[in-house]
């Protein structure tokens, strides 16, 4: 009877001491590689870009004025960029047949939160301010058949807050390629609002 009190203690022994080398021949699940850091880096970017136009004519004209730009910007650190935006529309675009609105230029400046989630891409959200110039080129005939051009801006005020939402994904060398979504210029006055789709091509240095 007294073997099986040494028996069981044995057995309780030999489990206990094999149990580390159990736990370290089990199979470890590989560590996923971390995103590169691109803290301190600089980036230079071109974009193309339709700005879809709300409220025009009374509230009831839309219109999408495509424009090109360059993007200059940097990362701060792991989380926070910032940059600046410029460009203008390479032509007119028109409303209506007697209509012409023009982008004369605009620029912008933001500050940004970014994150990886992904190895190869980031999503991110940025805030600022943006100034625009615009031309409305108006053509109108009387009765007699005289032509008549009028050119005045069609914003009242130029200077607005603009928000982006957007994503990159790597490309080839230090290049990403990226879209966004956001708001260019909302204007207090006539109610008018300029809506941005971009799509880009960014170099990190």
């Amino acid at each position: 009877m007294r073997r099986i009190p040494v028996l069981l203690t044995c057995t309780a022994l030999l489990v206990a001491t094999s149990l580390p080398a159990m736990a370290q021949q089990r199979p470890q699940r590989p560590q996923q590689p971390e995103a590169e850091s691109k803290a301190g880096e600089y980036y230079l970017g071109v974009t193309g870009s339709h700005f879809r136009h709300k409220n025009l004519s009374d509230g009831n004209g839309k219109t999408t004025v495509t424009t090109s730009g360059i993007v200059i910007g940097k990362f701060l650190n792991d989380y926070v960029k910032v940059e600046a935006r410029g460009g203008a529309a390479p032509s007119p675009q028109e409303e209506t047949a007697d209509l012409e609105l023009d982008i004369d230029y605009y620029a912008s400046a933001y500050i940004g939160v970014y994150y990886h989630w992904t190895m190869f891409s980031r999503a991110y959200a940025q805030f600022g301010m943006s100034h625009v110039e615009t031309t409305a080129t108006r053509t109108s005939e009387d009765d007699d058949g005289n032509v008549t051009v009028t050119e005045e801006p069609y914003l009242d005020t130029s200077m607005s807050r603009s928000w982006l939402v957007g994503t990159d994904v790597d490309f080839i060398g230090n290049s990403s390629l990226f879209v966004e979504y956001g708001q260019l210029h909302q204007d207090t006055t006539t109610s008018i609002r300029i809506r941005q789709w971009n799509v880009g091509l960014r170099l990190d240095f």
